[in-house]
């Protein structure tokens, strides 16, 4: 099981570089399934643009995959054959709910299980946690109505903190810490970190 967590994908080329050894291949010869979703309300999506031109900027082949009303016969012939998965920020649970109903979540944890990388960005993240009650203090829950858990795919037994700034920390940060620490392990990064998972280890990078 190989995972890059970030705050804001390949933010720099410790990230990127750490990347690489993860898949094991040259730029040029990945092919990345990239997922947006997490932003399909927001209606500046800048930081959706940035990471995947980030992608195309360093020769990967990107192709886009909406979660929206697809079935999950249909996501496995959008997910044949790529090396790496990238799913973008936005609301988290929103984000979790189109999970769930177009049954990615488990197809995602399949393929990862048969060696696909998965590289989170932001609330793409938290999702491979055991849960993402705790970012409720950035995410509004009330975007995802349907969503019955926040339970997360739990491919980690860590909950991602991402855009964690040491030097200032925002007082939700301080909250969400004293509230949940007792609860989950969880573990903060900042912009230009990130969370580099293989198999039963794992180590911040940056």
């Amino acid at each position: 099981m190989k995972l890059l967590l970030t705050s804001a994908g390949f933010s720099n080329e410790l990230i990127s570089n750490a990347f690489l050894k993860l898949t094991g291949k040259h730029f040029p010869d990945l092919r990345v399934a990239f997922i947006a979703n997490a932003a399909d309300n927001y209606a500046d999506k800048w930081f959706i643009g940035k990471d995947r031109n980030s992608l195309l900027e360093l020769g990967m082949n990107v192709s886009d995959v909406d979660l929206r009303g697809k079935t999950p016969n249909e996501l496995l012939v959008e997910f044949e054959n790529v090396d790496v998965i990238f799913v973008a920020g936005g609301n988290t649970f929103y984000l979790l709910q189109k999970m769930i109903e177009s049954g990615a979540d488990k197809i995602i944890s399949n393929l990862i299980e048969k060696g696909v990388v998965y590289v989170g960005s932001s609330a793409g993240s938290v999702l491979v946690g055991p849960s993402i009650e705790p970012v409720a203090a950035f995410d509004d829950p009330k975007e995802a109505p349907m969503l019955t858990s926040f339970e997360g795919l739990k491919l980690v037994d860590f909950v991602t903190l991402p855009h964690f700034n040491k030097n200032s920390p925002e007082d939700n940060y301080t909250e969400v810490m004293k509230k949940y620490s007792k609860k989950y392990k969880l573990v903060t990064i900042s912009d230009k970190q990130s969370i580099v998972v293989n198999d039963d280890t794992f180590e911040i990078v940056g």
